[in-house]
This record gives C-alpha cells, sequence and structure tokens, in this order.
C-alpha cells in the first residue's frame, strides 16, 4: 500500500519518452502502484495529440528527444500554445503537473526543466521508491 491510497488508482498518466524501453519500463512500475489509466507518447508532439483527446492528471517527461524536446513540451504546455501545424488541436490544461526524466543530473537542466515549468525532476534510471514519492508530493499540493 502507498501513502496516497485509493488516489492512485483514480490517477491517469501520460508518459512521454522517446525510448519504448524507458515507457515500458514506467508503466509496469505505475500499474505497480496501482495505477492503471496509463497513455504512453513517444514524442512531445505526440503526446499533444493525446491530450487532445483529453486532460491526464499527470505527465512523466523525458527532457531530451527528438523535434520537440520535454523543456520545450512543458514550455508550450505552460504558455498554452500546441506546435507548429497542430493548431488544430485543443489547449491542453496548462497546470498539469509535470516530472521530467532525464540521464543527465546536469543542474543547469534541472534549472531549465524547473523554469519551463516542470514540477519535479527525476534521473534515469527511475527508482521506484522516488517516482512514488514526487506523485505523491504532486499530489498533496493539489
Amino acid at each position: 500500500m502507498n501513502g496516497v491510497g485509493q488516489d492512485l488508482a483514480d490517477l491517469s498518466v501520460l508518459v512521454t519518452d522517446d525510448s519504448h524501453h524507458t515507457r515500458e519500463i514506467l508503466k509496469t512500475v505505475l500499474r505497480g502502484f496501482g495505477i492503471n489509466m496509463v497513455k504512453e507518447a513517444d514524442s512531445g508532439i505526440r503526446a499533444f495529440e493525446l491530450l487532445d483527446d483529453g486532460d491526464v492528471d499527470l505527465i512523466i517527461c523525458d527532457i531530451e528527444m527528438p523535434v520537440l524536446n520535454g523543456i520545450d513540451f512543458v514550455r508550450m504546455l505552460r504558455s498554452r500554445t500546441r506546435p507548429p501545424a497542430q493548431d488544430h488541436l485543443r489547449v491542453a490544461n496548462p497546470n498539469t503537473p509535470v516530472i521530467m526524466l532525464t540521464s543527465h543530473a546536469k543542474k543547469s537542466l534541472v534549472d531549465m526543466a524547473r523554469e519551463a515549468g516542470a514540477n519535479a525532476f527525476i534521473v534515469k534510471p527511475v527508482v521506484p521508491k522516488v517516482l512514488l514519492e514526487r506523485i505523491e508530493k504532486i499530489l498533496s499540493r493539489q
């Protein structure tokens, strides 16, 4: 049992990472927490397309992705804009919490992610306990 209890069962999460392997690991970990509503996107562009179908409660997003990286994704989300040539998509909830992932724990990268509007930051490989702590912290603020 986790510290949030039943809240996680009702949580919907969008996992955005260009690595299929990372997305599979995150989905497995999230399901282990009791989260069953997990969408996945292989790019920031695809994430916006999925958000067009409806908002999620939490986004877990890799920083380093081709075409639209995670930092630019968060900036666009927070500023209520959409990617070029995606004007037909509805504007997603700009207040959706975002946990950023990266393989590089450089302070400058963390600062850029926070300035863009990220709520939390995790260095890969993802440690389930750390991920759960970040999710619980975000939920407790809402």
